[in-house]
């Protein structure tokens, strides 16, 4: 009886769950990203291609953080942002309440900020 007890908690030792990574850091996801288009009144199919801003990236971090060298609200503040990420949203720390949704397809990521005419970056990996 003892060796059937023995073997059964081994065996559940040996086959308990791990714990499981809660920050997202896609190894895709990691690295620098540059604007290289912006679309607006996305939200209908029918987007319209908006000057991109010059220069402006953004930058992923394996430990969750987020640096772009332009505001990821939308204004015309030119300060560096910071945020956090997830597998779905990134949460700029300047904006409150605000969370953009991400998506990477193709090898573009796609940044699209919460705005009824609708408003959608995209970018390209620069570095790694």
């Amino acid at each position: 009886m003892k060796k059937i007890l023995l073997s059964t908690s081994l065996l559940v030792f040996l086959f308990a769950c791990t714990k499981q990574e809660t920050n997202p850091k896609s190894s895709s996801l990691t690295g620098k990203w540059a604007l290289s288009l912006a679309l607006t009144n996305a939200s209908n199919g029918n987007g319209f291609c908006a000057t991109a801003k010059e220069g402006k990236t953004i930058e992923f971090f394996n430990d969750g953080k987020v640096v772009a060298n332009n505001s990821l609200c939308l204004t015309d503040n030119n300060q560096q942002s910071q945020a956090t990420y997830d597998n779905t949203f990134i949460y700029p720390s300047d904006c409150q309440n605000v969370k953009l949704e991400y998506a990477i397809e193709a090898e573009v990521l796609t940044v699209t900020y919460p705005c009824i005419e609708g408003y959608v970056e995209k970018y390209t990996l620069t570095s790694e």
